[in-house]
């Protein structure tokens, strides 16, 4: 299911409601987290390394992490996440999911005793979107007391109105007990249509019963920036370049900070 920029996301501007993470409950259940959006280059991997690192360095938790990305394998590419690559598709032309694959890995999701993150890039949206809806993936990890969790990246700046459309697609082909964690990234510019904050737009009036939380991952100076792109070309995790001789005593502080910043939003949400 899809929908147009004028019906979707952003009609009316209106005060803000009160995030939902403000009142989250505690939730100690298993969780498979998908990192879905329509649109590539907005920074889908960086916030699955994320989330994993907080899971399993501040939350404690043993995570299977997943690389679904038909196109790059890039999350498989840090030593350091530990990622599993996984075929999403059986042919080139990424028409037909390799079943086999697919259904082997959620098995896994809704079986073992651990929290599973799924990285999906943008060429596998609509059909393990589709996967995810058809197979009734929710229900059946609600059955075994576990929940599904998607989390989905707006970017700001010229991409705005194509990731709030792909949220949009998200959270209506996805069942209502869905719920999801919304990452604005502002690498790019300012997360903002017509004026509007995302608070501010309809696709958050409408559903923000069923956003657990809101992510800011703000424009870095470029310092900041120069430490991180560095952790990430040289394939580190957040603590492989903390402890790295590689990085000199203020590098490794930017990085601190860094992860601070999103810890310290991802602790508040029922992860």
């Amino acid at each position: 299911m899809s929908a147009t920029l004028e019906e979707s996301p952003t009609d009316t501007k209106e005060s803000k409601t009160p995030n939902s993470l403000e009142s989250s409950p505690a939730d100690d259940r298993h969780k498979v987290h998908v990192v879905l959006q329509s649109k590539g280059g907005i920074g889908k991997t960086i916030v699955a390394m994320n989330l994993i690192q907080f899971l399993r360095d501040s939350r404690k938790l043993t995570v299977n992490a997943i690389d679904l990305d038909p196109m790059n394998h890039t999350l498989a590419g840090y030593p350091g996440i530990h990622a599993k690559s996984v075929t999403l598709f059986d042919d080139a032309e990424h028409v037909n999911l390799a079943g086999g694959e697919i259904d082997a890995m959620m098995h896994a999701a809704l079986t073992d005793e651990v929290s599973t993150v799924i990285d999906n890039g943008a060429a596998g949206f609509v059909r393990f979107g589709a996967y995810l809806a058809e197979t009734d993936i929710a229900g059946l990890l609600e059955e075994r007391n576990r929940a599904l969790i998607i989390h989905a990246v707006i970017a700001g700046g010229d991409m705005c109105a194509q990731c709030i459309i792909g949220l949009h697609t998200i959270l209506t082909t996805l069942p209502a007990s869905v719920r999801a964690v919304v990452w604005l990234n502002e690498h790019s510019g300012p997360v903002e249509y017509d004026g509007m904050t995302f608070e501010e737009m309809k696709i958050y009036r409408d559903n923000a019963q069923r956003i657990a939380g809101i992510v800011r991952l703000p424009r870095l100076s470029p310092l900041f920036l120069q430490d991180f792109n560095d952790m990430l070309r040289r394939r580190f995790t957040y603590a492989e370049a903390i402890e790295s001789p590689d990085f000199r005593i203020m590098n490794r502080q930017r990085l601190v900070m860094i992860r601070r910043g999103v810890w310290e939003q991802l602790g508040g949400l029922p992860l």
